[in-house]
């Protein structure tokens, strides 16, 4: 199930679903490893490829004793920068935003009924929530999700785990790192689709309360995947009229439809059909 605030009906209409940089995530602890101190053979390698940079550069022949002693000292300045509390502690917030650049991220859940999660991703009721079906492939990292036109994307469901995870040099560790949360968060029984962004997408959109246009990347999802719609109960008409219209086109005569209440003897949020009388403003909700 993936929640949706009513401004992202205009790419949902499209068959699009926003893809969410790490950086973006609204805990920003998520995709933001440990650091660590690099290894003296990593501390090493990194000074070779400084020096050889150096030594394509140089026009200037230096005495050998003099060079040697240069590089000692650089080696030194090496070693003491990436051991450093200040390196070390902002590592994990460059890996962040580095992986930012390369893949995007589409977060699902279990639950369609969360109270919390419809006050907070479906802005108090006034969104959707989407459920979506997808053949299912049995990989390493959990099982891999065919639902969208760029071919294959990585599903995992979300692990949660209180310690920060140590940044590797290969790919050990990535779902570790990409499909971990705090146990703070463990009630949303989150999925995450891993998407690169290369594969994607990209749109111009512009800004809100504003004309300057920023791209975004978009995962697309074929309509046969999309199972029902849960309208929230405090959708604004014009929104409730788009959201019907949609999903009385051919291609998604097969979806489902639905909406929400509160029990009157115990006020959970419970599932109510959504029934036709002709057009939206005439639905008994």
């Amino acid at each position: 199930f993936k929640y949706l605030t009513a401004d992202k009906l205009v790419f949902f209409e499209n068959c699009l679903v926003l893809l969410t940089p790490p950086i973006y995530l609204n805990d920003p602890w998520d995709f933001r490893p440990k650091g660590r101190i690099p290894s003296e053979e990593e501390i090493l390698k990194a000074w070779r490829e400084n020096e050889d940079d150096i030594v394509r550069s140089s026009v200037i022949a230096l005495p050998a004793d003099y060079a040697q002693r240069e590089q000692r000292e650089r080696f030194d300045r090496i070693r003491a920068g990436v051991t450093s509390e200040e390196f070390v502690g902002g590592e994990g917030e460059h890996y962040q935003k580095e992986i930012g650049g390369f893949f995007g991220i589409v977060s699902l859940t279990e639950l369609p009924l969360s109270r919390l999660m419809w006050a907070h991703y479906a802005d108090s009721h006034k969104g959707f929530v989407a459920e979506f079906a997808a053949g299912e492939e049995t990989t390493g990292y959990g099982f891999t999700i065919r639902m969208c036109a760029v071919g294959p994307v990585v599903a995992a469901k979300v692990k949660y785990r209180p310690d920060f995870q140590q940044i590797s040099k290969n790919a050990d560790n990535v779902h570790e790192v990409c499909w971990s949360k705090h146990p703070d968060w463990e009630e949303e029984k989150e999925w995450r689709i891993i998407c690169p962004l290369q594969q994607s997408i990209a749109r111009q959109v512009s800004r809100a309360g504003g004309s300057e246009l920023l791209k975004r990347y978009f995962l697309p999802f074929e309509p046969r995947w999309l199972r029902s719609v849960i309208f929230g109960m405090r959708m604004e008409a014009g929104v409730k009229q788009r959201l019907w219209d949609m999903l009385g086109r051919e291609e998604f005569k097969h979806v489902q439809k639905g909406t929400t209440a509160i029990h009157p003897e115990t006020g959970e949020l419970v599932p109510k059909p959504l029934e036709s009388h002709g057009s939206v403003s005439g639905l008994r909700l």
